[in-house]
């Protein structure tokens, strides 16, 4: 599989914690760094999630649409220059 974004964020949303994984590392390799961190779903916790992900200059967030669990998640992040993109399996 061809890697096509050096720097990016899965999000895994439950209702209590959101659990960020931010993958970065160049486009040439196979061993990317992993930060792994789990956040609560206030918005005080949400907003110290996307300073993480400022922070190491994630572009991209990936997350499922779970339940309504995802709409706070997708409001604060999207005032971001992040691109968010949202699965629904």
């Amino acid at each position: 599989m061809e890697v096509m974004i050096e720097t990016c964020c899965g999000s895994d949303v439950h209702q209590k914690s959101i659990i960020c994984c931010i993958l970065d590392g160049p486009l040439d390799t196979n061993k990317p760094k992993k930060i792994q961190k789990k956040f609560g779903t206030t918005t005080v916790a949400l907003k110290k999630a996307l300073s993480l992900l400022e922070e190491n200059h994630v572009t991209h967030v990936f997350f499922e649409s779970t339940g309504q669990y995802w709409l706070p998640l997708f409001n604060i992040f999207s005032d971001s220059k992040l691109t968010l993109v949202i699965a629904n399996p």
